[in-house]
């Protein structure tokens, strides 16, 4: 459990991997991918289904999330789908990993719904804990509607893992703490 620092902020530790088949505590994600996610509610509704990756760190057992990407030019955007396979989501991740000097990776995914709550739907779910299985480590979603955007989990790495809404517990000095 991280340590909280005098002003109550929540101190996370240093970058390392979670082990497979770990569970993490906490998610951070920094105000700038929150700033987006606020923009895109303001400018998803009545449009194509947008997506993309989120990048972070493993740090200890939470996740960071500092960066995002926006949807490509090759990616296929439907009312109700979206395909992700322009290559520069795997690029942006390339290149995160080597700017950090191996530490920032894929953490997880981001879509929008163009109406109605940010809900998972079932095709949503079995994705997310197809790419949980597949990867055998905690991952982050997002789903951003014109009225919210939220992020979830899927708890443990097996296909009958739960999916549930994270909960927002502060504001810290470079993002939202998530449990």
């Amino acid at each position: 459990m991280p340590t909280k620092t005098r002003t109550g902020r929540h101190d996370v530790p240093s970058a390392a991997i979670i082990k497979p088949n770990e569970e993490f505590e906490y998610a951070l994600l920094r105000y700038e991918v929150g700033d987006f996610f606020d923009s895109m509610r303001a400018s998803c509704a009545a449009k194509p289904e947008r997506g993309g990756i989120l990048i972070g760190s493993y740090r200890g057992p939470h996740i960071e999330i500092t960066e995002y990407t926006e949807p490509g030019s090759k990616d296929i955007a439907g009312p109700s789908s979206f395909k992700r396979i322009d290559e520069h989501h795997q690029r942006a991740a390339t290149n995160a990993w080597k700017r950090s000097g191996n530490t920032a990776t894929f953490v997880g995914e981001w879509h929008s719904h163009p109406s109605g709550p940010p809900h998972p739907s079932g095709l949503d779910r079995q994705t997310w804990k197809a790419v949980v299985t597949r990867l055998n480590t905690p991952c982050l979603f997002v789903i951003v509607s014109p009225t919210a955007w939220q992020l979830f989990r899927v708890l443990g790495t097996k296909p009958y893992a739960d999916v549930v809404p994270m909960t927002e517990i502060e504001h810290g000095t470079t993002g939202i703490v998530y449990r």
